[in-house]
């Protein structure tokens, strides 16, 4: 049998209890298949249309790193829009958009209160270093994080306290 048949699919609901603002970490893939590596305007319409999603309150934004081939971030859903529904959304446009193919679903872990966030934004900043595409984290491009958001729209963005 087909392995792409046998994958489960996962189901993206958070429990009743999980309050709107809590933190996941994301991982989203590009087939790898089909879409090699990430050009520089897919890079750019990639950061451009997730910023999009934060300022229209689709979902905020703490953390998200674009690589050549996946994303990661760190990130908080309204409760009354369904996670997967947003990020299925946010991959159809950047696949119309940007031409790219992404695997079909992605991977979501809700960062409880016994994980640092420090911890896995250290992680993520990390990735293109481990890579090697950069000596320094600072040095990539294709991130987003509070400073950026409060560059862009003048102020912070709370996971506890999403914006309005």
């Amino acid at each position: 049998m087909d392995r792409q048949k046998q994958r489960k699919i996962l189901p993206h609901v958070p429990p009743s209890w999980i309050e709107s603002g809590c933190l996941f970490f994301i991982t989203i893939c590009a087939d790898r298949k089909k879409t090699v590596v990430f050009d520089k305007i897919q890079y750019e319409q990639i950061i451009q249309s997730a910023m999009f999603y934060h300022k229209a309150g689709k979902w905020w934004v703490r953390l998200f790193l674009v690589m050549p081939d996946h994303i990661h971030a760190i990130m908080a859903f309204d409760r009354s829009l369904c996670m997967q529904d947003v990020v299925t959304d946010w991959k159809r446009y950047i696949s119309r958009q940007a031409g790219v193919i992404w695997q079909r679903d992605f991977v979501d872990h809700r960062l409880r209160r016994d994980e640092s966030l420090e911890e896995k934004s250290f992680y993520i900043r990390q990735n293109p270093v481990r890579a090697g595409l950069v000596a320094d984290a600072d040095d990539w491009l294709y991130v987003i994080d509070d400073s950026s958001i409060q560059n862009a729209e003048g102020r912070a963005c709370s996971p506890s306290a999403p914006p309005a």
